[in-house]
């Protein structure tokens, strides 16, 4: 398979080549949202945003996703939820939490949904921006890019550390 490695506003992905991407066109340096669309309607999301904006309730990355999971576990509607952390890293710049969130999406006049949200959280501290990557899968049916997906989330780098290019 041949993958294409995406770069723009110091960040970096490495995607399938039968993806179709697209960017919100309201998109900048300091906010924006991208699209990662799989030939099986698969999708995997970038947001970005100033960092200001949740380190003042939430100081770090650990707070912003306890608060989220917090919102999640108080929602009536969700069942069975359920989180597990992957590796947490830190430097001076970044902080990164990598998480899998799997619920069920009760309603009351349709059937549960079971779901899965995996994806990377980031705080950008020299570029002052917020960053969530993530999938979300349907796990009542066949997930065939799944695979694909995780990887793609694998890939994603900041890369404001790099030097400027020439």
């Amino acid at each position: 398979m041949i993958e294409l490695i995406f770069c723009y506003y110091d960040f970096e992905l490495t995607v399938p080549k039968e993806w179709v991407v697209a960017f919100d066109r309201k998109s900048n340096y300091n906010a924006g949202i991208v699209y990662f669309t799989t030939p099986t309607n698969g999708r995997l999301d970038h947001v970005w945003d100033k960092l200001d904006k949740y380190t003042k309730k939430h100081p770090n990355i650990d707070a912003f996703m306890k608060s989220y999971f917090d919102v999640l576990r108080n929602n009536r509607n969700i069942k069975e939820l359920n989180m597990t952390e992957g590796q947490k890293t830190t430097d001076d710049n970044h902080e990164l939490f990598p998480h899998e969130i799997s619920y069920t999406l009760k309603t009351p006049l349709s059937k549960a949904l079971k779901q899965k949200l995996i994806g990377n959280t980031l705080y950008c501290k020299k570029t002052n921006r917020f960053v969530a990557v993530y999938t979300s899968l349907n796990t009542n049916k066949e997930n065939p890019d799944e695979a694909s997906l995780r990887e793609a989330i694998k890939s994603f780098i900041c890369n404001c550390n790099l030097p400027p290019k020439p």
